[in-house]
């Protein structure tokens, strides 16, 4: 007979996977997906300071910047938790509370991301208790890496001419190169050693046109030219800047709110903290922001592990995870200013034998 213990237990010996998915699930900024021709070129309107256009809205130019997906994401796994509904650890605007959660992960794993394309995140199988999970929650450090190379057209159809930290002529694409940005937009923060040593040593720099160009244009570049944007997310108050004074805002915390029309799950719902590096304090500053913690929640569709679940996969959407910010200057040239990387969203699905 079979101990009624090793009943409570399901053991799965598969590969624990992450896929990306094709609709956006989440997003930290307010900005749409680029509007593009037949071709995939992102069209934009040279002349003013709002080059892009909203998909929704394809020729209205009226948006400083769009969304797109990245060719590659990379990005560092703390943990990730199962968690029931009466053990949500997530607390707004204090540290979370992991204890009632079942680890799936809990140590440092760095993966990179490409569209339509499974990246194993564990070696070995999974033990996970038989039950009803509500929540999925992770940590992830908050230095956000992106890759991708875009394609631009003028909203009558010809190539658009962009230009890049290389200067010169520039050209119709843009690319992503090594470079050390923020979120919050704090145009302090790339003099301040205390925040650069804090934030791992890194050397932020600020964006914009010229010399401050931190994309790089011209005609199709190779594998080797595009190299990973880092973003520190170190602020989830949205707006950063108080919108009257300009006053700086640092926010920790974005309680639950309802994403149910971007996963098209009826109730899901998104909550987040910054952590310190301890992966369990919650930050009270931005020099102490090291981590990201995200928490799912699906109360009306929960994850269901049963005797018989033979399969666990999460789906990572990072379809509109790249903000493509253009930068105009006073002779109305657009120089490519960044790519930053905005959070992505998670879901699990689990499949049964017959």
């Amino acid at each position: 007979m079979v101990s009624n213990n090793i009943n409570k237990i399901i053991y799965f010996a598969i590969l624990f996977l992450i896929a990306l998915i094709i609709n956006i699930l989440t997003s930290s900024s307010s900005y749409a997906a680029c509007a593009k021709d037949a071709n995939g070129s992102i069209k934009i309107e040279t002349g003013d300071t709002t080059p892009f256009a909203d998909s929704s809205t394809p020729t209205t130019f009226d948006q400083d910047a769009c969304q797109e997906e990245p060719d590659e994401y990379k990005l560092t796994f703390h943990k990730i938790a199962l968690c029931p509904e009466i053990e949500d650890p997530y607390t707004n605007g204090a540290s979370p509370d992991y204890s009632g959660c079942v680890n799936i992960l809990n140590e440092e794993k760095e993966v990179i991301i490409k569209p339509n394309v499974d990246t194993d995140l564990l070696s070995g199988g999974l033990e996970i208790p038989l039950g009803t999970y509500t929540i999925i929650a992770v940590i992830v450090d908050n230095h956000l890496h992106i890759k991708t190379k875009q394609k631009y057209v003028l909203k009558n159809g010809n190539d658009a001419t962009l230009k890049g930290s290389s200067g010169g002529a520039g050209g119709t694409w843009c690319w992503s190169k090594a470079a050390v940005t923020i979120y919050s937009g704090d145009s302090s923060l790339d003099t301040d050693n205390d925040y650069e040593t804090a934030q791992d040593g890194v050397n932020v720099v600020e964006s914009g046109t010229g010399s401050d160009a931190r994309l790089d244009c011209g005609d199709e570049p190779s594998a080797s030219d595009i190299g990973f944007a880092t973003e520190i997310i170190d602020n989830i108050n949205d707006p950063t800047h108080h919108p009257i004074s300009g006053a700086y805002q640092f926010g920790n915390s974005i309680d639950y709110n309802d994403n149910s029309d971007l996963t098209g799950l009826s109730g899901s719902l998104l909550g987040a903290n910054l952590l310190k590096s301890d992966n369990a304090t919650i930050a009270a500053n931005e020099d102490q922001a090291r981590r990201i913690a995200g928490f799912f929640k699906y109360p009306n569709t929960p994850i269901k592990i049963t005797e018989d679940t033979n399969s666990f996969k999460l789906q990572l959407s990072t379809s509109e995870s790249v903000s493509i910010d253009m930068a105009v200057d006073g002779s109305n040239v657009i120089w490519g200013a960044k790519m930053g990387a905005d959070p992505f969203s998670i879901k699990v699905i689990t499949s049964e034998s017959n």
